[in-house]
């Protein structure tokens, strides 16, 4: 098996040679020429441009993607009026989350576990227990909410986020999950809840 490696080695360098010999006038014409036409013109072009602008040109370009790469990390925040003390509350965290639904599972999991609460808290409130076990399904008087609904909450009180994968790769295919769900007909139908229980 190692003498037939050898003898293949030797008839592939052959071959290559025998090629390199027979298509030297093709392989110059058509790329050793072109390049050193292109390197002959790239050397007089850096030679006639002054390192002044040149390395202005390249402060210009490493400043444009450090403020792109850090924009939207160091954002000031306004702060609050003097002699207020402002606490940071359930609602706006919620908010927040809606608007960073489309950065990440994480999210998406995170609005689908405070809904979750929510509407365990709704049922407790109506259905006057004190608790709902873990891992349990949410029911009680009235409560029929459709499926895509029971998977989204389902998905965001009995799940952790590290449960639903993210895309590997930009050529890979989304994978629906649960929290894909219309979050708003989650919302609707809690908000109708909330009227009922009123």
């Amino acid at each position: 098996m190692n003498r037939r490696r050898w003898i293949l080695t030797g008839i592939f360098i052959l071959a290559a040679a025998l090629l390199a010999f027979l298509l030297q006038d093709l392989i110059e014409s058509f790329l050793l020429k072109p390049l050193s036409y292109v390197w002959f013109a790239l050397t007089i072009l850096y030679r006639l441009i002054a390192q002044l602008v040149l390395w202005g040109i390249t402060l210009l370009v490493v400043a444009w993607l450090a403020f792109s790469s850090l924009y939207g990390r160091f954002r000031w925040k306004r702060s609050p009026a003097s002699g207020h003390n402002f606490r940071r509350g359930q609602v706006q965290a919620m908010v927040e989350n809606l608007g960073k639904l489309k950065q990440g599972r994480y999210y998406q999991w995170m609005v689908a576990n405070r809904l979750g609460n929510l509407a365990r808290s709704l049922l407790r409130l109506r259905e006057g227990q004190d608790a709902f076990p873990a891992g349990s399904q949410l029911s009680g008087r009235g409560w029929a909410p459709p499926a895509s609904v029971v998977n989204y909450l389902d998905a965001g009180l009995n799940n952790s986020f590290a449960d639903f994968s993210e895309r590997r790769c930009f050529f890979s295919p989304q994978v629906k999950t649960p929290l894909d769900a219309d979050v708003w007909q989650v919302v609707d139908y809690l908000e109708k809840q909330i009227g009922d229980k009123q």
